[in-house]
């Protein structure tokens, strides 16, 4: 019975805070501009990754106020979400094993903060140096679950 509570709890948070991340809703175009800056992978070694690049622009229109205190005109902001049934996630350093490329340039993360820690349903916030598009962004997450590079791209 814990059991079966405690993953309704987990799945609650993790419904929370795609909702408290996403777009509200009531701006127009809102869900069009996060559908282009999400990205999936296909879940290889039984985690799958989900990204949202939370862009000044994409902070503007969501009207996300949780969003805002990562200061999205500061910053390269990443919203990671991890999710597995068989991994036990909390051991993965995000800021070891995350750069960002942009503009033929490596940037290292300046920090992880993390929304969830549980084991099979992390999430959290990637904040790397600003950058300036509109060149190509590409997200690299290294060796988790055994996949040596998971990539994340956005092209302008």
């Amino acid at each position: 019975m814990r059991v079966v509570l405690g993953a309704l709890v987990v799945g609650l948070a993790v419904f929370a805070l795609v909702l408290l991340i996403g777009p509200s809703g009531s701006e127009p175009g809102a869900n069009a501009a996060s559908s282009n800056l999400l990205r999936r992978d296909r879940g290889e070694g039984g985690v799958e990754v989900e990204v949202l690049y939370a862009t000044p622009e994409y902070a503007r229109t969501s009207n996300d106020k949780a969003l805002q205190k990562y200061e999205p005109d500061r910053y390269a902001v990443f919203v990671v979400a991890m999710n597995t049934h068989t991994v036990d996630l909390s051991g993965y350093d995000m800021v070891k094993i995350s750069e960002l490329v942009a503009g033929g340039k490596r940037y290292a993360p300046l920090r992880w903060e993390s929304t969830s820690d549980n084991a099979h349903h992390r999430s959290g916030v990637l904040i790397f140096p600003k950058i300036q598009p509109p060149f190509p962004v590409e997200l690299l997450i290294k060796t988790v679950a055994g996949i040596p590079v998971r990539r994340f791209h956005w092209a302008p």
